[in-house]
């Protein structure tokens, strides 16, 4: 599992998963826009802001890591007390299927995760 901890409006990573690290280099202590400058993390940044605005998570579908296409879902982390979000989680996870061969699942099978192919906005 590929794993990163973030506090603040500035996203600054503060641990992360060595799966992560291996990935993205030594980037704890920095804010994810330093980290991350490239303009294809523009949208995973504008989720991350709207996550820790709003305290509602959001998952999308991104090209992976390695070449892999998975999912990444950004949780709010709440501070107990005062039920204010002080940073998030980020966890990516391989798709079990290639991207394109997956049937929709049937309503009768009963709640799951839904997929985000991510906002317009975004």
């Amino acid at each position: 599992m590929v794993r990163a901890l973030y506090r603040g409006p500035a996203h600054v990573i503060v641990d992360a998963s060595p799966k992560f690290l291996a990935l993205t280099g030594d980037v704890l202590g920095k804010p994810a826009r330093e980290a991350f400058a490239e303009p294809e993390y523009a949208p995973a940044q504008r989720a991350m802001d709207r996550v820790f605005e709003t305290g509602i998570p959001e998952a999308m579908l991104i090209d992976g890591f390695d070449g892999i296409p998975g999912v990444i879902v950004y949780a709010p982390l709440i501070e107990p007390e005062s039920r204010q979000v002080v940073g998030l989680q980020s966890l990516w996870r391989p798709l079990p299927v290639p991207l394109g061969t997956a049937r929709p699942a049937s309503r009768r099978q009963g709640p799951g995760l839904v997929l985000l192919a991510g906002r317009r906005d975004a």
